[in-house]
């Protein structure tokens, strides 16, 4: 995946390093869930999920004490694959559970940094780390190598 063609803004405009944003998540016990993601400019490698998807942060509103994954976990993933069945987000996601705490209460930063060598999502601060995945060959390679998918490029099925 190219950081540089997918998101061709980002990088350039605002530069490699650390961006964040102030988000609230709302009580509700419906299911309601808080997405902050980052969808590439143009589909360059083609249909979702090949040309990537980054999901900075997702929470649910509802009490963690009935539910799984409610208001003191949040959650953060880059999709990509070569097809929707294909998604091999589980393998760049990860989430943090703050035990006895509300993310509902209050707002809260949700940030992202990246650099050509590594990506990170964090809360509020950089101690409370989602995610981290690495690019290049200490990493297992680009990310079609690390998926094990077949070289499309050769069997023409791209």
């Amino acid at each position: 995946m190219d950081v540089w063609k997918l998101w061709p803004r980002c990088p350039r405009e605002i530069g490699f390093g650390p961006q964040s944003g102030e988000l609230s998540i709302h009580t509700s016990d419906l299911q309601l869930t808080l997405i902050f993601r980052m969808y590439p400019e143009k589909e360059t490698y083609g249909a979702w999920p090949r040309s990537g998807e980054i999901d900075i942060a997702l929470a649910r509103g509802n009490d963690a004490a009935s539910y799984n994954n409610g208001r003191d976990t949040v959650s953060s993933a880059l999709h990509w694959g070569t097809s929707v069945d294909q998604d091999q987000s589980s393998r760049t996601s990860g989430k943090l559970t703050l035990r006895r705490q509300d993310l509902s209460v209050g707002f809260h930063t949700y940030g992202i940094e990246w650099s050509e060598t590594h990506l990170f999502t964090w809360i509020d601060d950089r101690v409370y780390q989602m995610t981290s995945t690495g690019f290049g060959p200490s990493w297992g390679g680009n990310m079609y190598q690390r998926g094990g998918f077949p070289d499309m490029w050769s069997n023409g099925q791209l």
